[in-house]
């Protein structure tokens, strides 16, 4: 197999895995991916968010936001409020009910990769961790070279 076969198969396998895991966690949640990717990050932050805030983060429209919210809040991950130094303004922040939840599946999925980590070969572990690192590194700088926005 040629290096450009090798390295897109290796994008695939990086894509199957991000799609894995979103998957899961889908599975476990019964969220879709945006509610996800919300709840995940009103759980890192632990405050409330205003809409535009969240809408900049997750790189939808505020009318997105709104929906979302409104999903989120009826499911019972997070609370709405209004501003208390601007009224006009709505906040978002992780329920106990969301954190509990986000925080069983984010445990879930450590355990999952403790076990990967486990069942790789002792001797190997280094190499893996170095090739996957030095891939990551040149994706994301040519990524930052082309102007493409990413989370790393």
């Amino acid at each position: 197999m040629n290096n450009t076969r090798k390295f897109k198969k290796i994008a695939d396998l990086f894509t199957i895995l991000y799609k894995q895991n979103d998957i899961y966690h889908k599975q476990c949640t019964n969220l879709g991916r945006s509610e996800c990717n919300m709840v995940t990050f009103l759980n890192s932050v632990n405050k409330p968010v205003c809409m535009k805030e969240l809408a900049e983060e997750l790189c939808v429209t505020q009318s997105r936001i709104t929906r979302l919210v409104d999903s989120l809040v009826a499911k019972g991950f997070v609370n709405r409020s209004v501003s208390k130094q601007d009224r006009r303004k709505y906040l978002a922040s992780i329920s106990k009910y969301g954190k509990k939840v986000n925080n069983q599946v984010s445990d879930e999925l450590q355990q999952i990769h403790k076990d990967i980590v486990k069942a790789l070969p002792t001797e190997k572990l280094d190499d893996v961790y170095e090739c996957l690192t030095l891939y990551l590194d040149i994706y994301f700088a040519v990524l930052k070279k082309k102007g493409i926005k990413y989370e790393s």
